[in-house]
């Protein structure tokens, strides 16, 4: 089983009505459940080595209506999107903050794994086009860095 076959699996784990569910294949055994957090579990973040972005230089629409001009980090895999490293904590970044390569950008999770999702270029952020503990897609636009001034 490779990548895409088990973020396709998941996403439509994701998107159903399932709660549980236990799929064997080969010698690999994959258990997904939804909705049974503990306290534990959301006090401490268990953070797995930083992942590297996809990312793709394009222009957007942000919120104000104006053309996002930059390059666009994209969200390595399918996950729920998280602002601060803490819960109701302050963003990591916001539009207009200035970034440097490998700054901490904002952290997807998945699979109960926090993933660090961290700048590749140094920039200005010029739009984030997700709101905070949304689900996102793979290869979903995230945030755009335009050119330090």
């Amino acid at each position: 089983m490779n990548i895409n076959e088990l973020e396709k699996i998941v996403q439509i784990f994701d998107s159903s009505a399932l709660s549980k569910m236990e799929l064997q294949s080969g010698d690999v055994t994959i258990k997904l459940e939804k909705g049974t957090e503990c306290a534990a579990a959301s006090a401490a973040l268990a953070v797995k080595e930083p992942v590297a972005a996809a990312a793709v230089p394009e222009a957007s629409v942000d919120e104000a209506g104006e053309e996002a001009k930059g390059h666009w980090v994209k969200s390595p895999l399918v996950g729920t999107f998280y602002r601060s490293n803490i819960k109701d904590g302050e963003p990591l970044v916001k539009v207009g903050d200035t970034v440097r390569k490998g700054d901490l950008l904002c952290i997807i999770e998945a699979m109960k794994m926090m993933n660090e999702i961290r700048s590749d270029r140094d920039g200005v952020i010029t739009a984030i086009n997700v709101e905070n503990e949304t689900m996102v897609e793979y290869d979903e636009k995230i945030i755009c860095i335009g050119e330090a001034q």
